[in-house]
């Protein structure tokens, strides 16, 4: 059996010393770089996602704002058609004639069809309870 004694080179001291690096490989100066550029566009990513949430979250409360308006104005204008419908009600019932009230109610445009009921109850509208 032989025993195997390590090879020494020219230069070099010792069999498991590797010379220095003088700089760095192109592998990781790629790798550096390429870590560099992932930063800056992660860095990108989230200020913009930070402004896209800043922006809707405006646009939320401005819309919520103006919903709300529009629905106040929409119950306020419901209200004063139903007071004013409610007194024009409280009005009829006070006439006289009842057939006021029924000409009132029904649609009396010139129409196909409703001739005859149009005249027979402005007949009756105008000639009053005597017609009844």
């Amino acid at each position: 059996p032989t025993t195997s004694a390590p090879i020494v080179l020219a230069g070099s001291t010792s069999p498991s010393s590797s010379p220095p690096p003088s700089s760095p490989s192109p592998m990781s100066a790629f790798a550096s770089e390429w870590q560099a550029t992932l930063s800056s566009r992660l860095a990108a990513e989230t200020a913009a996602k930070d402004a896209a949430l800043q922006q809707a979250q405006s646009d939320l409360a401005q819309f919520s704002s103006e919903r709300t308006k529009t629905l106040e104005s929409r119950m306020s204008s419901n209200r004063s058609a139903e007071q004013t419908k409610l007194e024009a009600l409280e009005a009829d019932l006070e006439s006289t004639n009842p057939w006021e009230r029924v000409v009132k109610l029904v649609d009396l445009t010139e129409e196909e069809g409703k001739g005859r009921m149009r005249s027979v109850l402005v007949t009756l509208k105008n000639e009053g309870v005597k017609a009844a």
